[in-house]
């Protein structure tokens, strides 16, 4: 009897230990760890340009591994106190955690990383909202306003001639207008800060496909509030902005979720 009492107390304990272990696995590890990606702002960088696709479907959690909604955890991001911390997934859920910035970070890192995350909540924030009222005239004449653009999925690539980010994008942006080249609800306009006699210019020696036009800063820094190049913009048939990227992959990610 006490050699089964000892066998059933044995199973017993061994069943919690197995138990706990099993619960201690369930915990998301990154992807990176945080000492690596903190080294300095290269370091964070190369991290972001590989783990961060924020404009992507992702499940947000707060430091203690509970789900949070993606705005708040957008609006913590933006304090510049957390680092967005990416967390392997046993499928193909993109998982990101708020992980707590250490006191001894450098301030040049933390400041990058403030600044990005503030980019990344403005974006999200303007979500939803309606595209300001418009009245563009492209390089051949062509006038695009929302009475004309209604029940059009309208794509805005924001620009500069002298962007070198904006011109490396464009190859891309040719071949992914070229995807939609049967869709007639979609169309591909860009809107560049410089007059048309640059624009001009500047398309006789390279190759855009987009509808181009000229002399928008007053709509893209005080309308829109864009500091930043290039920037694209996916308004959707009831001039709704579906969402607002940095970058080429962003955008093409975005159209492929748009019926």
């Amino acid at each position: 009897m006490n050699y089964l009492l000892m066998s059933i107390r044995f199973s017993y304990v061994l069943i919690i230990i197995l138990f706990i272990n099993a619960c201690t696995n369930t915990d998301k590890q990154p992807v990176v760890e945080p000492n690596q990606i903190l080294k300095n702002a290269i370091s964070f960088w190369t991290y972001k340009q590989k783990y961060l696709q924020l404009y992507e479907d992702y499940q947000a959690f707060d430091k203690q591994q509970k789900p949070i909604p993606k705005e708040a955890f957008l609006r913590a991001l933006a304090t510049g106190s957390y680092l967005p911390l990416r967390l392997k997934s046993a499928d193909t859920t993109t998982v990101y955690q708020l992980y707590p910035l250490p006191e001894k970070v450098d301030k040049d890192l933390k400041a990058v990383l403030r600044q990005w995350a503030h980019s990344e909540y403005a974006y999200y924030l303007v979500e939803g909202k309606p595209l300001p009222d418009y009245h563009f005239v492209d390089m051949h004449g062509n006038v695009y306003t929302k009475q004309s653009t209604k029940g059009k999925i309208l794509v805005l690539k924001c620009w500069f001639v002298h962007c070198m980010a904006c011109v490396a994008e464009m190859p891309a942006l040719n071949e992914l207008k070229q995807r939609y080249k049967h869709r007639d609800d979609v169309l591909f306009v860009s809107l560049c800060l410089d007059p048309s006699d640059k624009v001009a210019a500047f398309l006789k020696k390279t190759r855009f496909d987009y509808a181009t036009v000229p002399a928008q800063t007053d709509y893209l820094e005080d309308t829109l509030k864009i500091n930043a190049y290039p920037m694209h913009l996916v308004i959707n048939k009831e001039g709704l902005i579906i969402k607002q990227v940095d970058n080429y992959q962003g955008l093409a990610y975005t159209l492929d979720q748009v019926p």
